[in-house]
């Protein structure tokens, strides 16, 4: 239900059973209008035309008419016009505590040059305030306890002569050019991925920060140490890599890394290493009761499941006794070019090679009983996968992926240009041709007659010849 309302409305409160999609339309009538999605002129559109759902309210304080939700008793903001030169964020509205600021709050006002937030407010939302390039002053109160990634980000009226974007005791950013960065005293939190350095070597972390959001360092490509004050209470750090205070969890190992030891308490590993483009090396304490490494590589404590390869490494040799391999187990090991798996192994989990830009070829045992999807997402190089003749799941043709029956198309590899489905082929599975960008040409079968959802996906070919055999095609199976 299409609603059309007054800016000068008091208060109206949604009625209808629509559902209230402000994101959508900020993109729909930035494009349609030509001007950007935070602009005053979108804006107006958007408070003009609302599509309402059940408990979305709008309400005019001080002639500015605030956009929002009241759920449980406290209310959420989701936008505010017209946006002033300075901003008040009301504490109450509707006589309800005004909690959050929902994701692309003001992002991308001009006008907008300081902004007031009431301590009744503890969490802000995902670039909520981003692109606000006139954005000086932000009263931040302590009550906030969760701000989305890019919450200030583009604002560059806040940042300070040491690259620093401090908002309140947030840290929301850092774009110096160092190579050592002690965080000040006054910093207790950092925003999801907030530091971004190609020069920074070493991070200082003090007594008082309380909170690291997630991938806080992963911008930070020269990142050798994370050294932590010995009196901070939640955070610790052995030989340059983050933990928890009792280091039960590795938080970051730095991407400069070229080795690693994981202690005996570890139970946890934040992220398996994927920001370590070096590293070569992952050695376990013996006495770990969760892991393991054998020949430098990260196995459960079992030795049965391939945890993670180092993305430094340039060849692997898969211990005999691994059954299993785990998600992303090998993603990004860009060195690796061939990768023999050994009999034994049964299950591949998501992506195990996702994104080994060189890897070549692939050779899978007898034993394989299982794949999930998108295993050699991203492989460019990719134009063998053999599977071994025993294997009862699997076969290969001509270093292509099929079912044991070979009626099926399970997965070309993506370094493959063109391709010609053999005649007897039946049915394209998923991924199939799924994000093959190098592909130019294929020729399909009178035998075909099925082609799976997002066969096709994210494939650059330009056209294809469909048979009048294929009655089935999946939703989206051409999509870009």
């Amino acid at each position: 239900m299409w609603c059309l309302i007054s800016q000068n409305d008091d208060c109206l409160k949604a009625r209808s059973g629509c559902r209230w999609a402000m994101t959508l339309l900020r993109e729909t009538f930035s494009s349609l209008c030509g001007v950007p999605k935070g602009g005053a002129l979108l804006s107006a559109l958007l408070f003009r035309l609302v599509l309402f759902a059940d408990g979305v309210a709008l309400k005019t304080v001080d002639d500015c008419t605030w956009l929002y939700t009241v759920k449980s008793g406290v209310v959420t903001v989701s936008s505010v016009w017209p946006i002033r030169e300075s901003m008040e964020v009301p504490e109450q509205l509707d006589g309800c505590p005004v909690v959050a600021l929902k994701d692309s709050f003001c992002s991308g006002s001009p006008d907008l040059v300081s902004v007031k937030i009431p301590c009744t407010v503890t969490s802000i939302g995902r670039s909520a305030f981003s692109d606000c390039q006139n954005l000086k002053s932000v009263v931040m109160p302590s009550s906030v306890n969760s701000m989305g990634y890019g919450a200030f980000s583009r604002c560059p009226q806040l940042i300070d002569a040491d690259g620093l974007t401090m908002v309140g005791d947030w840290l929301c950013g850092y774009f110096g050019t160092s190579s050592q960065l002690v965080l000040p005293g006054c910093v207790h939190k950092i925003v999801d991925y907030a530091i971004s350095s190609a020069t920074l070597r070493e991070i200082e972390i003090g007594s008082e920060l309380m909170n690291i959001g997630v991938g806080a360092f992963t911008g930070c490509s020269a990142l050798e140490r994370i050294d932590v004050n010995v009196e901070n209470m939640l955070y610790a750090s052995i030989d340059g890599v983050l933990y928890d205070k009792d280091v039960s969890v590795l938080l970051s190992c730095p991407a400069r890394k070229r080795s690693v030891m994981i202690p005996s308490k570890v139970k946890v590993i934040a992220g398996f290493f994927d920001a370590c483009e070096e590293l070569a090396v992952i050695d376990v304490d013996s006495d770990n009761a969760v892991y393991k490494d054998i020949d430098g590589i990260l196995y459960s404590k079992n030795g049965t499941k391939l945890l993670r390869c180092p993305r430094g490494k340039d060849s692997v040799s898969i211990s005999v006794g691994t059954t299993e391999l785990g998600e992303f187990a090998f993603a990004d090991c860009n060195r690796l070019e061939t990768v023999v798996v050994p009999e034994g192994v049964e299950v591949f989990e998501s992506a195990v090679f996702s994104h080994c830009e060189n890897l070549e070829a692939v050779f899978l045992p007898a034993t394989l009983k299982s794949m999930s999807e998108l295993v050699f997402d991203g492989c460019a190089s990719l134009r063998m996968i053999n599977v071994a003749e025993e294997n009862q799941k699997y076969s290969s043709i001509d270093g292509v992926l099929y079912d044991r029956e070979r009626t099926t198309l399970l997965a070309l590899p993506p370094g493959i240009t063109h391709y010609a489905i053999p005649s007897g082929v039946t049915s394209i599975g998923y991924p199939g041709f799924y994000h093959c960008k190098k592909l130019k040409t294929v020729a399909i079968p009178d035998s075909l007659t099925n082609i799976h959802s997002g066969a096709f996906n994210l494939c650059d070919i330009t056209s294809i010849e469909i048979p009048d055999s294929v009655t089935s095609i999946g939703s989206y199976a051409f999509s870009n």
